[in-house]
């Protein structure tokens, strides 16, 4: 009896383990996700006119291998400019992605 109790014992906690290294990954990727965005974005401000540049599609960064970008450029007004970050990438086989949106002002 008290072996039936450690293998169940075990066997839940080799699965909590399981669980807690996918939700590890998935929160790392998420974490590159946003330091790429961020990078992005931090060179998208030094733009004089973010409204002239043209939208970029499909894009990669060095320091972020495994990761893909698009930006969508959106004029709101006469000098703001909506920017649509999307990060992509592969996690288990799967397309994964996350979006963020700033608003770049006109020099």
């Amino acid at each position: 009896m008290a072996l039936i109790i450690m293998i169940i014992s075990l066997v839940s906690v080799f699965a909590l383990f399981g669980a807690a290294s996918a939700s590890h990954r998935r929160a790392l990727a998420a974490q590159n996700a946003a330091h790429l965005a961020s990078s992005i974005l931090a060179e998208l401000e030094q733009l004089p006119n973010p409204g002239a540049v043209p939208d970029i599609a499909d894009q990669t960064h060095a320091a972020f291998e495994g990761y893909r970008y698009d930006v969508a450029f959106r004029q709101l007004n006469a000098n703001e400019v909506e920017a649509v970050v999307t990060i992509r990438w592969k996690r288990s086989g799967r397309d994964e992605s996350e979006v963020y949106r700033t608003i770049l002002l006109r020099r």
